[in-house]
């Protein structure tokens, strides 16, 4: 499971270099929103791979990812997270303690 989580991370990175300054900037605003949900580590790769796909199809077609999402990006936000699976708790504990390992350090 690791080694498709790591996989679909990196590829996850090259795709989304390809795409146009505005969309990354916008994915990785509806990524850092979906992040503070309890969604696991795997569906968030997921969920970033299919925005990576709606962006690179709005892209095709002239428009941009906000294009396609609309106004309301925190309620379509919601929908996503609420339509995905919860974080396990040993999931859970390991990302508690990465981040304080990381405010440890500061």
């Amino acid at each position: 499971m690791l080694n498709e989580l790591n996989l679909l991370r990196k590829q996850n990175q090259t795709n989304t270099k390809e795409l146009i300054d505005i969309n990354q900037e916008f994915l990785s605003r509806i990524l850092n929103y979906v992040q503070i949900s309890k969604i696991g580590a795997f569906d968030r790769e997921i969920i970033r791979k299919d925005l990576i796909g709606m962006a690179i199809e709005a892209e095709k077609r002239g428009k941009t990812l906000s294009d396609i999402i609309g106004a309301d990006e925190n309620s379509w936000c919601d929908s996503i997270v609420d339509s995905y699976g919860k974080i396990s708790p040993i999931e859970l504990i390991l990302s508690i303690l990465k981040q304080a390992s990381i405010y440890w350090f500061i």
